[in-house]
């Protein structure tokens, strides 16, 4: 609710009959219209005035009824009308303005037994139409199957059944439940989760998330890398950190502000923190400390996304997504890991970013395969997922890669963008051409 002050100047006395009185009646109408909406002057024996609403009537005026204008009712002058007049009112369309707010943040996990799934609470405060996002982790196991319902996959990395990270999101409906449960699919026999829901008033509903990025692993013991991405500006960044140590302390950058860091079974580590972004461009690299000589795995994730102001809640319209190109056949522009590199780790995922928006449908295990390079024409149990806000494709071998081998990954012209072009990855080659790469393990 606003409050704008309007000044209404008239005539101590209306006297009607004389013609320079009514002249500074009309004008005193006039003023009017900035608080009232449109209004019209009545020519007769009391001066009135039409209105949209009279809920709020400046003073020296009263209800009249039985007249020819908006529902029968106008307002008119007293004898006395006061110079200056406060009206409250709500400004058209609603909002807009500032900048995305953090409304708050709640988390779960599991106990201390073995548990296939984990529960979240909603955070308190949560309204129709907020964006929330919920950060999951898990160990011995992996968060999947069956999504609650409303909810989306943004990204994930898994490194079989070891260390994951998950990204999921949903916009508020008007009534939400107190908490959502996720499963715990592919489980050992000690599985254990835990995560974070945030809640953001003022994120664009339509295309929520602007960018988003997973680093699967930070070399230096002592830190954990939040990796870069591009942010709008009047934006906000959130980074989740996990770790399978128990670090008691994930200590984020003092540009952020933490939310979360709790130890789930003794065992692992969970972190979610945020940082409004003031100018568009790449947020450069958030770095977590933790201590480097807790005994563990020795394993971590961490995840970087941007998310979207609304239209109008935007202060200017800074970076813009690049348009599907519909005129040329999809390929793919960049990989994980890149053509013949080495000494990738045991657990890693691999993911391929597309050039064109695919078919989700079309993203599979048909189309795309993982198969040890020499000795064997079987393709590797994997589960394959898309993401279509980052044109994303990620394999997750369900077993550990072996040390030393190579490795050939291969994304079929199956594969389709959203007007139903098939992959072609050599457009001056005849035929449409799949897409091949190589790539050994560390020893």
């Amino acid at each position: 609710m606003m409050r704008q002050s309007e000044t209404m100047r008239a005539a101590s006395r209306l006297l009607l009959s004389h013609q320079i009185l009514c002249l500074l009646a009309a004008l005193a109408a006039v003023v009017v219209l900035g608080v009232l909406g449109p209004l019209k002057v009545v020519h007769g024996a009391d001066e009135a005035v039409e209105g949209e609403s009279f809920d709020n009537k400046p003073t020296g005026t009263r209800l009249a009824t039985d007249t020819i204008y908006h529902n029968g009712q106008a307002l008119e002058f007293t004898d006395t009308v006061k110079a200056t007049e406060t009206v409250a009112f709500l400004p058209s369309g609603g909002g807009g303005g500032g900048s995305l707010t953090y409304i708050g943040s709640a988390t779960g996990k599991t106990g201390t037994t073995p548990q296939v799934k984990v529960t979240v609470p909603v955070p308190p405060g949560t309204e129709q139409g907020d964006f929330m996002l919920a950060l999951l982790q898990a160990d011995y196991g992996n968060v999947g199957g069956t999504l609650p319902s409303g909810w989306k996959l943004i990204d994930e990395h898994l490194e079989g059944r070891d260390l994951s990270l998950h990204a999921y999101y949903k916009i508020a409906a008007a009534t939400e439940p107190q908490s959502y449960t996720w499963n715990v699919v592919n489980a050992a026999r000690h599985p254990l989760a835990g995560g974070t829901i945030l809640t953001f008033r003022g994120v664009d509903q339509a295309s929520p998330v602007f960018a988003n990025a997973v680093n699967p692993e930070t070399a230096d013991r002592a830190k954990i890398d939040c990796p870069s991405v591009n942010a709008p500006n009047g934006g906000i960044l959130v980074c989740g950190f996990a770790h399978d140590d128990p670090q008691p302390d994930i200590n984020v950058p003092a540009s952020m502000t933490r939310v979360s860091n709790f130890i789930i079974r003794n065992d692992d580590a969970h972190a979610v923190a945020y940082e409004p972004i003031a100018k568009a461009g790449a947020t450069g690299i958030r770095t977590a400390k933790i201590n480097p000589n807790l005994k563990g795995g020795k394993n971590d994730i961490s995840m970087a996304i941007s998310l979207r102001p609304s239209a109008v809640n935007s202060p200017s319209p800074g970076l813009k997504p690049t348009p599907p190109n519909k005129k040329t056949a999809p390929r793919v522009l960049s990989t994980f890991p890149k053509a013949n590199a080495k000494a990738v780790a045991l657990k890693a995922s691999l993911r391929a970013t597309f050039s064109e928006k695919m078919r989700a449908s079309s993203i599979n295990t048909k189309t795309f395969k993982l198969f040890r390079k020499k000795g064997s024409t079987k393709k590797l149990s994997a589960r394959v997922t898309y993401n279509a806000a980052t044109k994303k494709a990620t394999l997750n071998p369900t077993t550990s890669l072996r040390k030393g081998l190579s490795y050939k990954a291969v994304l079929s012209p199956g594969a389709k963008d959203v007007a139903g072009k098939s992959l072609d990855q050599k457009r001056t080659a005849k035929g449409l051409q799949q897409k091949v790469w190589s790539f050994t393990v560390r020893k």
